[in-house]
């Protein structure tokens, strides 16, 4: 471990203060920070093909279809057990990896024969401890869709990982209209227009959609709060992106991404690097096509999929990255060009770490100041308490405390809060400053 003091000033008796950073060193796995690429085969029997469909919240099962001896089955992969397909009639097994508190989601039919002909009602239904239970909403159409597919239709579409949402939608000729579910009690609490797609929701509530402009389509993300996200500008040389998942932290967004000439591939797209192709940071998958990126895990560190293998057989892969902290602190280093070994480095001589530099927002390339530090000191002086601004969702990987010294030597924990949100912290002095102390930092530790 080691620490770097960042800046010094007067203030009051406190003849200086002191900003430190701390980091462990990394492994030779987070340093080397390399993706890993699995292709999963298929069921025996029958021809080849495999396609995922979801990934569990953990990143280490994946589901989708497959064709075996006896036409197409549901599949559970993993690297211990491999691809295994999973019983028509027992669906546990299946349908709890979408739920992390084993919450089966779905959607059944009921056929029904009346004056006016054949009906075919669609609804989502939720499943817990073995009782099912149909979810319609108060619309007059109640979603019913008749024998020749004219109607409307209600879908179960994404249940969070922790069971507490339900995204369903809602569509007929004119209309498409989402649903967010709450389960604790169960009922319908926030209706939304306005999207063309549905995709994913998160476990606060944030929704992944798409929406279609004049000349393309574009993901957005409504998040909890009410604020709307579109993701940033696609790249030279796409005509649109569909996303199909994102990672509970809104971070990390997967779809597939058609270029100018109509092919299609896989997409990661994250707030630190923009959208790029998992083709590109996929390692050893020569003469593949990486078509679709159908769902992403909870952290953002695993992605399953599917697309053409070398043979061009339809097959399901699975990609994972290196760890949350690697992959957005290690792309920022990468976006700047600075080795992923180089936390505690000061690039610019500015005496800032590299990572005082990514938690506070600043340029690692340009020599600059950190404008809040006379304020800590005063702070700390009087109690008080101030607020500093941080690169958003950058609490996720670090933890930051307060420690005071009488000699730079021995560093003792202040007695202070510090609460974050998604670009600010709060920090609030409880207790007056020791006589002793001369000197006090804010330590920042990657976790």
């Amino acid at each position: 471990m080691s620490a770097s003091s960042l800046n010094n000033n007067s203030m009051n008796r406190f003849t200086c203060y002191s900003i430190a950073v701390m980091a462990a060193a990394p492994s030779s796995d987070a340093q080397s920070g390399s993706p890993t690429f699995t292709s999963l085969g298929d069921l025996p029997g029958g021809r080849f093909e495999s396609i995922a469909t979801a990934i569990s919240p953990d990143g280490t099962r994946v589901l989708g279809q497959s064709a075996g001896a006896k036409g197409s089955h549901r599949f559970v992969w993993s690297a211990e057990t491999g691809m295994v397909a999973v019983d028509r009639e027992s669906s546990t097994d299946w349908a709890s990896l979408y739920a992390a508190n084993g919450m089966v989601v779905g959607n059944t039919d009921t056929v029904e024969d009346s004056q006016q002909g054949v009906r075919r009602i669609t609804a989502p239904t939720i499943q817990f401890d073995g009782t099912p239970r149909q979810l319609f909403t108060t619309s007059p159409a109640q979603f019913e869709m008749t024998a020749t597919l004219s109607g409307s239709t209600h879908l179960a579409r994404a249940v969070s990982d922790n069971g507490e949402w339900i995204l369903t939608v809602a569509e007929d000729a004119a209309t498409l209209t989402g649903h967010v579910w709450q389960t604790q009690p169960l009922e319908v609490v926030r209706t939304i227009t306005g999207f063309d797609e549905f995709a994913d929701i998160t476990n606060d509530g944030s929704v992944l959609g798409s929406r279609k402009t004049s000349k393309t389509s574009v993901p957005v993300i409504l998040h909890a709060t009410g604020e709307e996200e579109e993701l940033s500008a696609l790249p030279s040389g796409w005509s649109m992106a569909a996303a199909s998942a994102i990672s509970n932290d809104s971070q990390t967004v997967v779809g597939h991404a058609a270029a100018s000439s109509g092919t299609k591939h896989a997409f990661i797209w994250n707030r630190e690097t923009g959208y790029r192709l998992v083709a590109g940071i996929a390692p050893d998958h020569a003469d593949w096509q990486l078509v679709h990126a159908v769902d992403v895990s909870s952290d953002g560190s695993a992605i399953a999929g599917y697309g053409r293998n070398a043979l061009g057989q339809a097959e399901a892969w699975l990609v994972t990255l290196p760890s949350d902290t690697q992959s957005r602190f290690g792309q920022w280093l990468t976006a700047h060009a600075l080795p992923l070994t180089s936390i505690s480095e000061d690039s610019d001589s500015d005496g800032n770490s590299n990572l005082i530099e990514f938690v506070f927002a600043t340029d690692p390339s340009k020599p600059d100041r950190l404008p809040w530090t006379a304020d800590l000191a005063s702070a700390f002086a009087m109690s008080d308490q101030m607020m500093i601004p941080i690169r958003p969702g950058a609490m996720d990987i670090v933890n930051l405390t307060i420690e005071a010294s009488p000699d730079l030597e021995t560093w003792e924990p202040v007695a202070a809060q510090v609460e974050p949100s998604n670009a600010a912290i709060r920090i609030t002095f409880n207790a007056p400053a020791p006589d002793a102390s001369r000197f006090v930092r804010l330590a920042v530790r990657l976790r």
